[in-house]
């Protein structure tokens, strides 16, 4: 097995080209081609995935939870992602670092043309001005989301995949990477409901579809949704939910500890927590609503935000206009959400869209009351009144009214609390998880390749 690829030895194997990094095995001795047009079960696959977000997020929650499962003496892993540090100690996976910038214009653009210069004028300026006045959104998407994908397509070639595994939001340059690298089995992940507002991305969503061998969607909601926008094969989808380890203890430490820990009052009570970035997918500001609400009734209430983002800055103007600043705690990005998990009182998830959250999942397993928005996958894993509470989105009101139920009903509470904890061990572990997608990997690697590969066109001869 190739060794991972670190941040300190990355320019002994990568050289950072005009369009972002290139392996150097793509341009000098490119790795022994290893794929295979028929599997006869004994062989240790190759098997890619590809994350190329920036920040964590439940999709990177999703990735080291398959990282720590997948039996390696089935699977030898490569992971693309960006050199971000949530990656950097992983243990035997070969890493390779994907830090090209990537251009897909969602505002201005980037044209992709050079130019020349008469006497004061840049005829490449000029060029670049028009594309980003006159050129329609959707082209400018398209045209890179093609040019990603072929910048993507030599790092996986160099690479020989057997199997690559792509996170999907909505398009993905991974799957026509995939395509035009020859990797004969392409798996979709799909890890948010479809949006509307996307409409601008119709060509990109097409191609990502079209290029997949099979696609995976994190909840029922979300396939529904996909399946309403775009065409898939029936035939080729499958339905594997997001899973969180369940531990022999709903509360894992002390609370008094973890308010210090959080530098909260000792006094705090109650404590009501979110765990997310923030962003307005989240509805971080329909929470801070419904705290301005309860704040008369539970005089000592705080609020604990963890996660960063965007909406930081907003939300803490948001927390000053309602005169609660002193109440609500951001503490930014957390490596270890555990502390928040222990001081929570309630657990709260106004998310605007979604589809199967990690935060909720985790706040379940622990034993906490939660409160979330009934959106895309959320009314699948929290059953009204059985295993949590459901509010509207974009509700700051309903929000308040069900986290009063919660607080001022600590027995029905902790009924909740405990039924939750019971649905997520026997519906959505990571074990189940985990043991879903390695099958399905082994059905797809034992299957007919649906691709060509460059071994089997050679074999075949020209057509």
């Amino acid at each position: 097995m190739k060794p991972a690829i670190s941040i300190e030895n990355l320019s002994n194997r990568y050289r950072l080209g005009d369009g972002g990094l290139v392996s150097e095995a793509a341009t000098n001795s490119a790795a022994p081609n290893r794929y295979l047009g028929g599997c006869d079960g004994r062989r240790r696959y190759r098997v890619g995935i590809v994350d190329l977000d920036v920040g964590f997020s439940g999709i990177t929650r999703y990735i080291l939870a398959l990282l720590r499962g997948l039996d390696r003496r089935r699977f030898e892993v490569v992971l693309f992602c960006r050199p971000e540090p949530h990656y950097r100690d992983l243990v035997d996976v070969r890493l390779v670092y994907v830090t090209e910038n990537m251009t897909r214009a969602e505002g201005d653009g980037t044209a992709p043309v050079g130019g020349k210069t008469v006497g004061t004028i840049s005829s490449g300026a000029v060029v670049r001005w028009l594309w980003r006045r006159l050129i329609p959104r959707s082209v400018k998407h398209s045209v890179g989301f093609l040019r990603d994908a072929r910048r993507l397509a030599k790092l996986l070639r160099a690479e020989s995949i057997d199997l690559l595994n792509v996170q999907v939001v909505g398009d993905a340059e991974g799957t026509l990477a995939a395509r035009l690298a020859g990797v004969p089995r392409i798996v979709g992940t799909y890890h948010m409901n479809a949006r509307e507002k996307r409409k601008h991305r119709w060509l990109p969503e097409i191609l990502t579809i079209h290029c997949l061998t099979h696609a995976v969607f994190v909840s029922e909601s979300t396939k529904d949704e996909w399946c309403r926008r775009r065409r898939f094969d029936a035939g080729r989808l499958s339905v594997i939910p997001n899973g969180v380890d369940v531990g022999p203890d709903a509360r894992r430490g002390d609370r008094g500890v973890a308010l210090r820990q959080l530098g909260l009052p000792s006094g705090s009570d109650p404590v009501i927590i979110t765990l997310g970035r923030l962003a307005e997918q989240k509805g971080h500001r329909y929470l801070l609503e419904a705290a301005a609400t309860l704040i008369g009734q539970f005089p000592r209430l705080q609020v604990v935000l963890a996660g960063d983002g965007v909406s930081r800055k907003e939300l803490e103007a948001q927390a000053s206009r309602l005169l609660i600043a002193d109440r609500v705690k951001f503490l930014g990005h957390c490596a270890d959400v555990q502390p928040v998990l222990d001081a929570g009182d309630v657990f709260v998830l106004p998310s605007l869209w979604e589809a199967m959250p990690f935060a909720l999942l985790e706040a379940m397993a622990n034993g906490i009351p939660v409160v979330a928005t009934a959106v895309a996958g959320i009314p699948e894993l929290v059953q009204h009144g059985v295993t949590g509470m459901l509010a509207p989105p974009a509700d700051g009101a309903a929000l308040a009214e069900n986290i009063r139920t919660l607080l001022t009903m600590p027995g029905r509470g902790c009924g909740l609390a405990a039924a939750a904890r019971s649905r997520v061990d026997k519906h959505y572990s990571s074990r189940a998880m985990i043991a879903q997608t390695a099958n399905l990997y082994r059905q797809l690697l034992l299957g007919p390749c649906l691709v060509k590969t460059s071994a089997q066109r050679a074999q075949l001869g020209p057509s």
